[in-house]
């Protein structure tokens, strides 16, 4: 099941696997784990086993007798659960004889092997960047939103996301500041724009969609911005190469975007907006764009040409290949 639809008080299960790497998701469900035990009950009745030295240590903790009356719940971090053999059948055999009463929660992104899978019911805390997707994604942070007694119109909510690059951890993070510096006020792009820092990736992917769009105005009005900021001209033309490659790469390729994201080390709604921007360009063109770009970092590396005038070049030569 999906992390975001994750409700503990209507699971039957007792043996859980978190999987997928988004942070906000596995601490909304760890946190909801957690909830079942009241506070003055935890030192007791919650318990972390970060080095698993055998299928022993996880049977005491499941039988381990306790003076409270409310749920027992076991966060295993270790991932030594991948040990075959003998070992891993009674760790299959504890996990389906869970006492009732007790949760066991495995959190660790070591593989497992499938015996011990098909016993566990999977949360996965992950978040499909896809297009479909994106009112998942805004519901999402509503919710925190709501929980943080915070209104957002939409095109705040629009831009937050775009700016975080889908990100739900860093959305929270910035909802979070964002209701101290509102104090209850509704929140409005205006504020997004000026207390949310825009991802390097994103202004890149901006930049981009400037220069394709023929606005050089406000091409040249975002990189004077980088310039105030003190960005470096190197940084600024490497970004833009990987941003370029990464398109050409989308262009040629039959990969989906998961996949993509995964070789990219992306987010997918990274890779989407990269997509969107590569259908502005032919094949070649991208080829050359990239070509530009690693022809101006050459000569500034080689001492040909100093690095303000390798960085206008390409730029001008960028402006003119659409």
């Amino acid at each position: 099941m999906k992390a975001y639809d994750f409700d503990i008080t209507k699971e039957s299960s007792r043996a859980f696997m978190l999987t997928g790497n988004d942070l906000y998701l596995r601490d909304s469900v760890i946190r909801s784990f957690k909830s079942l035990v009241p506070e003055e009950h935890r030192f007791f009745n919650l318990k972390v086993i970060e080095d698993l030295r055998g299928p022993d240590e996880l049977k005491d903790a499941m039988s381990t007798f306790t003076m409270f009356d409310s749920p027992i719940v076991i966060f295993v971090e270790d991932g030594k659960f991948k040990e075959k053999g003998d070992d891993s059948k009674t760790y299959v055999q504890l996990l389906s004889n869970i006492p009732d009463g007790v949760y066991v929660v495995i959190n660790t992104d070591e593989k497992l092997p499938s015996n011990i899978k098909k016993v566990l019911t999977e949360i996965d805390c992950k978040i499909d960047f896809k297009p479909a997707n994106i009112a998942t994604i805004k519901n999402i942070c509503l919710k925190i939103a709501k929980d943080l007694s915070l209104s957002i119109s939409n095109k705040a909510l629009d831009t937050i996301i775009q700016y975080c690059n889908g990100d739900i951890g860093r959305i929270s993070m910035e909802l979070e500041k964002l209701s101290y510096y509102k104090l209850g006020k509704p929140i409005e792009f205006e504020d997004v724009d000026l207390m949310v820092e825009n991802t390097m990736d994103n202004q890149i992917y901006e930049l981009s969609n400037a220069i394709s769009n023929n606005e050089f105005l406000k091409a040249r009005q975002m990189l004077d911005r980088f310039i105030e900021k003190g960005v470096p001209y190197a940084v600024i033309r490497g970004s833009l190469t990987g941003f370029y490659r990464r398109m050409l790469h989308i262009s040629l390729s039959n990969l989906k975007d998961a996949e993509l994201a995964e070789i990219f080390g992306v987010h997918e709604y990274s890779i989407k907006v990269a997509r969107t921007l590569s259908r502005k360009y032919t094949q070649i063109q991208l080829m050359d764009i990239v070509k530009d770009l690693v022809e101006a970092e050459y000569l500034h590396r080689y001492g040909v040409i100093d690095e303000v005038t390798a960085f206008k070049n390409v730029i001008a030569k960028l402006m003119t290949k659409n």
